[in-house]
């Protein structure tokens, strides 16, 4: 718990592995010898402020979403329970979500997906980023790209594929 207290901690600071000197470096990793860690760092270079891109980038993947789910619906809509997507006033009014993505997924669902996430990786009241969402990020992010490439997403989605 220590020492993933310690990365935690660590992956928040601002600052830039490429400018530090191996003493700032091993009090914030260790040993030389820890290659994995110090590889990983010197690739990202200001851990963050990549959290911070991944974050604004996903922000702006939200919005492309929100867009396309405005040109579907008109706003009155009322989400059906049981997630099955929109619906209008009246209980006649066929579904507004859109097009079904794989496997059966909206794009409201997808949207939501992709907010759930986004609401958990940062929290603005701690200035704290939640590093446990990062595999999430990466894992829906390569989901959507195998699966639903025909939405338009795939430079949003590839830019933070490499973040």
């Amino acid at each position: 718990d220590e020492c993933k207290e310690k990365i935690t901690a660590n992956l928040q600071r601002d600052i830039d592995w490429r400018e530090m000197n191996e003493e700032d470096r091993e009090r914030m990793v260790g040993p030389p010898h820890l290659t994995a860690m110090r590889d990983a760092l010197a690739e990202v270079g200001n851990p963050r402020k990549t959290l911070k891109m991944i974050y604004e980038t996903m922000g702006s993947l939200i919005e492309q979403l929100e867009e396309m789910l405005g040109m579907i619906g008109s706003g009155d809509e009322m989400r059906i329970e049981g997630g099955e997507g929109l619906k209008g006033e009246s209980d006649d009014d066929q579904a507004l979500s859109g097009v079904k993505l794989y496997k059966g997924e909206t794009l409201l669902e997808l949207t939501e997906r992709w907010r759930f996430i986004y609401k958990r990786l940062y929290d603005p009241d701690e200035d704290r980023f939640d590093l446990s969402r990062i595999p999430d990020v990466h894992d829906n992010v390569r989901f959507d790209v195998l699966h639903n490439p025909h939405l338009g997403l795939t430079s949003t989605l590839e830019k933070l594929y490499s973040l």
